[in-house]
């Protein structure tokens, strides 16, 4: 797992508002920096291709592209709206 700097990290975490990329939820409980395009598809290493995410998210996302993951998070939504729940809750009760 490679290191990243702390000034990286803080600059990531400022571009996001403290918040996950991908979904919006609060990072203050923790983060994981996550390549956007994955390294997998010819995703670079470079800060361009850095964001963070939560560990849901970055689980979630595995090896998809932007597109394919965006597509992924819409059904989990329509899911969770459906069922009655918010997201990031499991049987009303949250899981962050």
């Amino acid at each position: 797992m490679p290191q990243y700097s702390k000034k990286l990290k803080q600059d990531l975490l400022k571009e996001t508002d403290n918040k996950c990329f991908y979904c919006g939820i609060s990072l203050e409980g923790g983060y994981e920096i996550e390549h956007v395009i994955p390294r997998s598809l010819r995703g670079s290493g470079t800060r361009r291709n850095l964001t963070v995410s939560c560990r849901k998210c970055n689980i979630i996302k595995l090896d998809y592209s932007i597109e394919k993951f965006k597509e992924i998070i819409k059904i989990e939504e329509f899911y969770f709206q459906k069922i009655g729940l918010l997201k990031g809750e499991i049987r009303g009760k949250s899981v962050y």
